[in-house]
This record gives C-alpha cells, sequence and structure tokens, in this order.
C-alpha cells in the first residue's frame, strides 16, 4: 500500500492509481482466501445461507456440501478515497 508522510500533497492521477492498486489487492487476497476457505469442510462465510434465502426453491435441490468446495465465487472490489490530505 502506500505509506502516510506528513504534509504530503497527492495529485489526483495518484489517487486514482492508489485506488486501483488497492482494489487489485483487495481482489486477489478477497479470492485467495476464499479459495482456502473452500478447502474446509465448513462454509464459515455463508455463502450458502445467503443462496438459500435469496433461492429458497432451487436451494431444495442442490447438495451445497457437494458443491461449494467448487462453486465458482466471483469477487468484485471497489475501493474509493474519500478524503486525504490535500489533493493538487
Amino acid at each position: 500500500m502506500v505509506e502516510s508522510l506528513p504534509h504530503k500533497e497527492i495529485r489526483w492521477e495518484e489517487k486514482e492509481e492508489i485506488e486501483r492498486k488497492a482494489e487489485r489487492m483487495i481482489k486477489e487476497e478477497s479470492e485467495k482466501l476464499i479459495a482456502k476457505l473452500q478447502g474446509l469442510p465448513t462454509d464459515p462465510v455463508g455463502f450458502g445461507k445467503k443462496l438459500r434465502i435469496a433461492y429458497p426453491r432451487e436451494w431444495k435441490t442442490l447438495d451445497w456440501e457437494r458443491i461449494y468446495p467448487e462453486a465458482k465465487i466471483t469477487v468484485n472490489s471497489s475501493f474509493t478515497i474519500t478524503q486525504t490530505g490535500l489533493f493538487r
């Protein structure tokens, strides 16, 4: 990430670059974590619960314990710096 230095001005272009890098890092680290969690014999994040609530009819036909380890889970990240020191 970026080290915070006192009284350093950040240009608009730098802000956008920091946001893009943070989004990419969050996405990559989240995907790694999800892949590790899918290797466990449990669903600690609760993806199945969310699926059951959103699609109760379809849920009844699923074998979540079998599907979960191989499920494709897409991560979308968004990172916005809303406030910082000074901008030029």
